[in-house]
């Protein structure tokens, strides 16, 4: 609190910027109409709803589609938000399973009668082949080990979705059965660019599991809280908290709301999610899969170099080591969003582009917007992750300020805040603190007609923002 005794002089700070909402527009659609007739049936911040559903695109692309930046170059309410972002894919994982079900029948009623011919010295026949059995087709998991991933990535070569609500458990999950040496969070990172994965296991057929193009992507929610103890430093310095996208909204008030997503672009969206999947991969001369590389067009290739010019500039002025780690990850995403945005562009809204084989700059455009807005979001967090327990609870008090209109009174302030009900004068004081910060300032407001007392409000000043280029 501020001394009254002493003349301190104020401890100036920069107010945290506030956050700034999504640039849906540069979504293609149907995933524009579906991410604003989401957000508003759910009542929730566009952007529980995007982030989830760029993770499920990207995982339905897999490897077979990768973006070609120049020649010998290529890129590599949050629960029922998160249901919503994934219920396409989640619809065709169902679906297989029950096409795996089936199947799985059949093979044991052939396994049986295999076994019953071979056992019966009439009917054996020497060197009969059992039945193969039939591999599920997967799309998303939820198994978090790297050991149970390299099993399904083994028959999964376009690459899996890992839809976890609580990513606590994904990120506690590295070091189990490792005695902390971390042999997961190396993998993880690994996969980040769909790298190689290589398994030696202690049981189980095979021993060896190598996949060569090893590729998920991974979505779901968490606390800050739980994030600021889960990542630590560790996870600064190994690089994985630069590979995170994040979002973090501020709470919203639930209201009720008859609002819900339109049948048709549910229908639409699920149209783009199968023509996604039928994305075929290039065979190599070995006989193996690759990805199918789509180059720039000019717009593209002009757009791009105008995009990586300019955030080399920021990131050689970035003097903060995990910021500066976290820019040049956003780098190579600007790359893999753009090749979602086009390749949603191309199976939906402007199927053209597919026999085309290029990214334009339309959409490498629209992924620099994300990336810009990523960046914003990421540089707010990463703040608020480290802040200590003063400044967190200076900061909430400016966002109530700011979620109320920019301006409250002390009164408003004690029947907002459960914590400042008991006293008007700590009130005061904790609002005085934002003014001494150089955040806000006190003017009087309109007496009543009745005259009296004037009362005092405390207005919010403006933080720095940050403009999406165009």
């Amino acid at each position: 609190m501020r001394s009254e005794s002493l003349d301190i002089p104020p401890r100036r700070r920069p107010m945290p910027k506030g956050f700034v909402p999504f640039p849906v527009e540069f979504l293609p659609e149907p995933m524009l109409s579906y991410v604003r007739n989401g957000a508003e049936a759910l009542g929730c911040d566009p952007s529980y709803l995007i982030l989830p559903l760029l993770s499920a695109l990207a995982a339905a692309i897999g490897n077979s589609r990768r973006i070609k930046l120049k020649e010998g170059q290529s890129g590599t309410l949050k629960s029922p938000a998160l249901e919503l972002a994934w219920r396409p894919l989640r619809k065709r994982q169902n679906e297989a399973f029950r096409v795996h079900e089936a199947a799985m029948e059949r093979y044991e009623k052939d396994l049986a009668a295999h076994e019953d011919r071979q056992r019966d010295r009439k009917t054996r026949v020497p060197g009969a082949v059992k039945p193969a059995e039939p591999v599920a087709m997967r799309y998303s998991c939820s198994d978090v080990t790297v050991e149970a991933m390299a099993v399904l990535l083994r028959n999964a070569p376009r690459g899996l979705l890992l839809v976890r609500d609580e990513l606590s458990g994904w990120l506690q999950g590295f070091n189990a059965y490792k005695k902390n040496k971390g042999g997961d969070a190396a993998a993880w990172l690994e996969l980040h660019r769909a790298g190689t994965l290589t398994v030696d296991r202690k049981s189980g057929t095979p021993r060896t599991i190598h996949v060569p193009l090893a590729s998920v992507s991974v979505t779901g929610g968490i606390q800050p809280e739980i994030l600021r103890a889960a990542l630590g430093v560790e996870h600064f310095e190994n690089g994985l908290a630069a590979r995170l996208l994040l979002t973090m909204p501020p709470a919203r008030a639930r209201r009720w709301t008859e609002a819900d997503v339109d049948g048709e672009v549910v229908e639409e969206v699920a149209g783009v999610f199968a023509e996604l999947l039928k994305l075929n991969m290039a065979e190599t001369d070995g006989g193996g899969l690759a990805p199918v590389d789509y180059p720039l067009t000019a717009s593209g290739k002009a757009a791009w170099v105008a995009f990586y010019d300019a955030h080399g500039a920021e990131q050689a002025r970035i003097g903060d080591g995990a910021m500066a780690a976290a820019w040049s990850k956003l780098e190579g995403y600007a790359a893999r969003l753009a090749l979602v945005v086009h390749c949603v562009r191309a199976v939906g809204y402007a199927p053209g582009l597919e026999a085309s084989r290029e990214v334009d700059g339309e959409s490498v455009r629209a992924a620099v917007a994300m990336v810009r807005w990523f960046g914003a979001e990421t540089e707010r967090i990463y703040g608020v992750l480290r802040e200590p327990d003063e400044e967190r609870e200076q900061r909430k008090l400016a966002e109530l300020v700011r979620q109320r209109g920019g301006k409250i009174t002390v009164r408003e302030l004690m029947q907002a805040r459960r914590a400042f009900r008991d006293s008007a004068r700590n009130t005061e004081l904790a609002l005085q603190e934002l003014v001494d910060l150089g955040w806000g300032r006190w003017e009087q407001a309109p007496s009543a007609e009745g005259g009296g007392r004037p009362t005092m409000v405390f207005v919010l000043g403006e933080a720095d923002g940050y403009e999406t280029p165009i």
